[in-house]
C-alpha cells in the first residue's frame, strides 16, 4: 500500500512493493464469490481503504484516486450486466485492431512522440507548453497509429507466421 515510500528505500524486485496488486486481487477474488447485495459493499469499502491508504502513503493525492477508480470501473463492468455491452465493445474492428497493434504501439510510441515534438519545437515553436502538448498530440496518435500498423503488418505479423511454421514443421 505504501509502494511509492518503500520503492524509494529498496529494489522494485521486493515483493511487498508489488502487494497491492495482490491485494487488489484477493479483494476482486472475495467480491466476485459474495451474493450481490454483499458484493458492492466490499468493493466500494476495499476501494475507500485503499485510496486513503495510497494517499497517505504516496502523497500523490490525484494519482491515488487512478488506481481504486479504474478497478471499481473493471469491477463494475465484469461483476454487473454489463459484461454483453463491454464484450461486444471489446469485438468492435476498432478494438481487435488496437490490440493487434498494441506491442508495437507499446514500443515505438515513445520515439514517434520525441520525433513529433522535436518537429513541433523546430517548425511551430509553440509560446506554451499547453499548445506544445496539443500539437504533440495532434501529430502523435495518428502517426504512433500507422508506425505500429507497418511495424505489426510487416515485422510481427511474420514473424509470428514463420514462428507457426516452424512450430508445425
Amino acid at each position: 500500500v505504501y509502494s511509492g515510500k518503500l520503492a524509494g528505500a529498496v529494489s522494485v524486485a521486493f515483493l511487498p512493493v508489488r502487494a497491492s496488486y495482490f491485494l487488489f486481487g484477493g479483494i476482486s477474488f472475495v467480491a466476485a464469490a459474495a451474493p450481490v447485495a454483499k458484493r458492492w459493499f466490499i468493493l466500494l469499502s476495499a476501494a475507500t481503504i485503499l485510496t486513503i491508504s495510497w494517499a497517505i502513503g504516496s502523497g500523490h493525492h490525484l494519482e491515488t484516486i487512478a488506481a481504486p477508480s479504474a478497478w471499481l470501473i473493471v469491477m463494475a463492468a465484469t461483476l454487473s450486466s454489463l459484461p454483453t455491452i463491454v464484450r461486444s465493445f471489446l469485438n468492435s474492428v476498432q478494438v481487435q485492431f488496437l490490440g493487434r497493434v498494441s506491442y508495437s504501439t507499446y514500443l515505438f510510441h515513445g520515439p514517434v512522440i520525441a520525433v513529433v515534438q522535436h518537429a513541433v519545437w523546430h517548425w511551430v515553436n509553440p509560446d506554451n507548453q499547453v499548445k506544445l502538448l496539443v500539437l504533440t498530440i495532434i501529430g502523435s496518435v495518428p502517426l504512433i497509429i500507422l508506425v505500429s500498423y507497418l511495424s505489426w503488418r510487416f515485422i510481427e505479423r511474420p514473424g509470428q507466421k514463420f514462428g507457426h511454421l516452424r512450430q508445425n514443421g
